[in-house]
């Protein structure tokens, strides 16, 4: 450390000596005390230690990697990033080819007798699933206290941070795949007046299920999934056929007239199919996704689910449901409007 003797009178502005000293009665000119930036060396080592007993709990496979990516007003390119630069340069910076602009900037900075701040970027990897807890330790809210509390951070963003109230929530939601495999996922669009609610399956069975239960008139796509909260496909195919009305208006939402109205329209459809059709025919998986396609998008465009099967169902039995989804909307449209 370098002679303090010509501040030992003064108090610092921008560092916390005035603040320990009012709260402390300690006064410590030198920059020493738990207020002084020396502290983290301590948490220099204990990350290391900490690195080390993540590589015995999880293996080698996680990586955390630090960066400056701001200088005060001059920032890097963030597709520039390069792990191998960082630790080559005096800025830690992982974009080698903005150093000597950084290195001019902050020479004119300190020989105007002046200072500036900095944004540092860290990226994990092969971190596990589920750590932290649902309420009062979660992990962002750990981490953002422990950088917090390191001397002079001021602001912490985590994934996107403050910019999220500027995405959309298809922009900000988070990735979810499987390696190396393709996922399937069973959803289904409904338009009513100006909103578009997707709702989405955890089986195809679930979802065909559901577009029974909403071609019923009288059932919405939010009784319809209160239903199948309420029962099991398998089950209702069964109450459905027995005709029993009291287990079905043991669900709730549901009472005895559309109990009544669900066994009379799937009752025959039920019946007539084996067990494990459950009533819908069993299509490859090419024309299925096709009509599921058309079916979604002639809904879209404001024609009622019923009239939207019965378009597609005669598009299907002519044996031209196939090709382009352009082709089969266009079908279908000339079915409904004429």
């Amino acid at each position: 450390s370098r002679d303090y003797e010509t501040i030992k009178n003064k108090f610092r502005p921008g560092h916390a000596d005035y603040t320990y000293f009012k709260k402390y009665g300690i006064r410590d000119y030198r920059g020493g005390g738990r207020q002084s930036a020396r502290e983290t060396a301590s948490r220099v080592a204990a990350g290391a230690i900490a690195k080390k007993v993540l590589e015995n709990k999880i293996g080698k496979k996680f990586k955390v990697v630090g960066a400056v990516t701001q200088l005060g007003l001059l920032g890097c390119n963030i597709k520039n990033w390069n792990n191998k630069e960082i630790k080559k340069n005096p800025f830690f910076c992982p974009d080698k080819s903005v150093l000597k602009l950084w290195e001019k900037y902050l020479l004119s900075v300190r020989k105007s007798g002046s200072s500036c701040g900095a944004i540092i970027e860290i990226r994990a990897s092969g971190i596990p699933v589920g750590l932290g807890a649902p309420i009062y330790s979660k992990l962002d809210a750990d981490i953002a206290s422990a950088l917090m509390s390191i001397n002079a951070v001021k602001g912490i963003n985590i994934g996107s941070g403050m910019q999220s109230a500027l995405l959309s929530g298809l922009e900000n939601s988070d990735e979810m795949r499987r390696k190396g495999k393709k996922t399937l996922l069973l959803t289904y669009l409904h338009v009513r007046d100006d909103v578009l609610d997707l709702y989405g399956f955890q089986t195809s069975r679930e979802r065909e299920t559901f577009l029974q239960l909403i071609g019923i008139s009288g059932i919405g796509p939010k009784l319809a999934l209160t239903i199948l909260s309420g029962i099991s496909p398998d089950k209702l195919r069964n109450r459905v056929i027995e005709g029993d009305v009291a287990a079905m208006t043991a669900i709730p939402g549901v009472g005895a007239k559309t109990a009544k109205r669900i066994i009379v329209e799937l009752k025959e459809k039920f019946t007539k199919a084996d067990n494990d059709s459950l009533g819908f025919e069993e299509l490859d998986q090419t024309v299925s996704g096709l009509y599921r396609d058309a079916l979604n998008a002639l809904t879209a465009l404001g024609y009622k689910h019923k009239h939207s099967n019965q378009a597609l169902d005669k598009i299907k039995q002519s044996g031209e449901l196939k090709g382009e989804l352009e082709s089969v909307i266009k079908k279908a449209l000339q079915h409904l409007m004429f």
